[in-house]
């Protein structure tokens, strides 16, 4: 067996694992999260921003789904709603001030907040941003952008 074959034969043997850990449900006492835990995931409408939506989705949180195109980002959110998960969709383009504000006021009024930000794709000279919980923010680094999802008192919008 060649070293491609065995390489080949790891990967395979990786995904096997992995499917059986995505089978496994979590218990009660693992679940941090609840069907009102707000998860926000931009350039969700194709590749790894889709598949973040899907995975949060299937586990029971809420996903606002985020595109900058409008009607691709309708129609990949119709189609996970039809599966029965609980996906939004709203516009938001992150390089648009307009778009942000027009956004943040839009989450705010809504649901009063997020817990989760995932922004997706991540833009060359932004860093990367995830965060967890209520108020537990991780590396931002673009001002404007966290200024109106997160203000300086520490509350959520």
């Amino acid at each position: 067996m060649g070293n491609k074959d065995k390489a080949r034969e790891r990967r395979e043997k990786r995904r096997q694992e992995i499917s059986l850990v995505r089978t496994i449900p979590y218990s009660d006492r693992q679940r941090w999260w609840t069907s009102n835990t707000i998860a926000v995931v931009t350039g969700a409408n194709r590749g790894i921003g889709y598949e973040i939506s899907h995975q949060l989705a299937t586990h029971g949180l809420t996903v606002i789904f985020t595109s900058r195109d409008t009607s691709a980002g309708e129609e990949v959110a119709k189609a996970l709603q039809e599966r029965g998960l609980n996906v939004v969709y709203h516009q938001l383009d992150i390089m648009d001030p307009s778009s942000i504000e027009a956004f943040s006021t839009w989450i705010e009024g809504v649901y009063g907040g997020i817990d989760i930000l995932v922004e997706w794709p991540l833009p060359y000279t932004f860093a990367g941003k995830f965060v967890l919980g209520s108020n537990k923010i991780h590396s931002f680094s673009n001002a404007s952008y966290s200024d109106c999802i997160f203000p300086e008192t520490g509350k959520m919008i």
